[in-house]
């Protein structure tokens, strides 16, 4: 079958995504540079730094197979609000679905565009979070045909929560909350059924994260079972339930990933006391 890019971009106009084929020329001198030609597509400096065995991605990767696009003025029904509106709102699951990410972010004077301003586009941030969710896809920082980069870690390139970025319709932000809290649902039981416990104690916490600024509240209760009795008082309500839900024994100790409970607690900003009361033991 091939493999699957998705390019996230922003849209030049209100009227049109591209009215000068600006972006699409960039894209396209993209596409023929991997595809053609020989060599690698290098790291960026802060995966270089940070990620031990990170390499290179070796142009081979688009040639040995069929290699296709998801581009969403040409892959979304642009004619009928309603076709269209529910296109959009699948867009997530077309990222899911994709191998390579591509940040189409060429700077555009006249329009005010480039790589600072897609990070702050709520769409476009919505469609970041689902690729660094969803799995260990690639995902490159297109800029020219002459300036991309292997994007291997989230500092590579720094933006912000969905709910917290810039929507050209307000009420986009709304509709979005439900599909991202969805997207994470989907991963944190993924995370359970592959007995991947630190991931899935990852994503539970950065929940207070991921759903900033959108009208949506964290799962809190997929692991069933759990009592008040469990708590030692009712102040240590709060740590009890969070020990629980993230699997863990006890306030002490590292689990597989070498993360303790306070790290844990600290992704989602909990303001409550890790009880020292509890079984101790080891935490998967």
């Amino acid at each position: 079958m091939g493999k699957a890019g998705f390019v996230s971009h922003q849209w030049v106009s209100d009227g049109h995504p591209d009215p000068e084929m600006q972006q699409m020329k960039v894209l396209q001198e993209t596409v023929r540079h991997l595809t053609q030609d020989e060599g690698t597509v290098p790291l960026d400096i802060i995966t270089e730094l940070s990620v031990r065995f990170a390499t290179p991605l070796d142009l081979k990767s688009f040639q040995v197979e069929p290699f296709f696009l998801w581009y969403d003025y040409f892959s979304v029904p642009q004619l009928g609000p309603v076709g269209r509106a529910e296109a959009i709102m699948s867009i997530p699951a077309y990222v899911v679905k994709c191998s390579f990410f591509f940040a189409l972010v060429p700077f555009l004077a006249d329009a005010g565009l480039s790589a600072t301003s897609w990070s702050r586009r709520g769409w476009c941030r919505m469609e970041r979070v689902v690729q660094e969710i969803s799995s260990d896809h690639t995902w490159i920082l297109v800029k020219c045909r002459a300036s991309m980069e292997v994007a291997g870690t989230v500092q590579s390139f720094l933006t912000g929560p969905v709910g917290e970025g810039e929507f050209t319709f307000p009420e986009d932000r709304d509709k979005l909350g439900p599909v991202l809290k969805g997207v994470v649902t989907r991963k944190l039981w993924s995370c359970l059924r592959a007995r991947d416990f630190p991931g899935y104690r990852r994503h539970l916490g950065l929940q207070a994260v991921y759903f900033r600024g959108l009208p949506v509240d964290p799962e809190e209760g997929l692991v069933p079972g759990f009592h008040a009795s469990l708590a030692p008082s009712a102040s240590d309500l709060p740590a009890a339930k969070f020990l629980y839900q993230n699997g863990l024994r006890s306030a002490h100790g590292r689990d597989s990933a070498g993360w303790r409970p306070l790290h844990y607690a600290a992704l989602g900003a909990l303001r409550t006391k890790l009880s020292s009361e509890g079984v101790y033991g080891s935490c998967p």
